[in-house]
């Protein structure tokens, strides 16, 4: 399971992700213009596991991808950061 939330967002949004065996993954945002602006993990092997990261509010309002990359296999989210009113 993959999962990015809430989405929209204002002040920060989670991703979690779960892994059933260690392996290599990437975990980057890149904004509407196909701009990385965000690596949290990059080709990095990680255990067997619930992970959990936070995207917080230094990033500007637009649209994000979110890509997670596990082995070869790409998965990806769009999200959007609103003003918080």
């Amino acid at each position: 399971p993959f999962r990015v939330y809430p989405n929209p967002f204002t002040a920060s949004a989670k991703i979690i992700f779960q892994l059933d065996r260690t392996r290599k993954v990437s975990l980057e945002i890149y904004n509407s213009e196909g701009l990385l602006v965000r690596t949290f993990r990059k080709n990095e092997e990680l255990l067997r596991g619930v992970y959990k990261y936070e995207l917080d509010d230094s990033i500007s309002t637009g649209i994000y991808i979110v890509k997670l990359t596990v082995d070869k296999e790409e998965i990806i989210s769009k999200i959007v950061k609103v003003n918080q009113e």
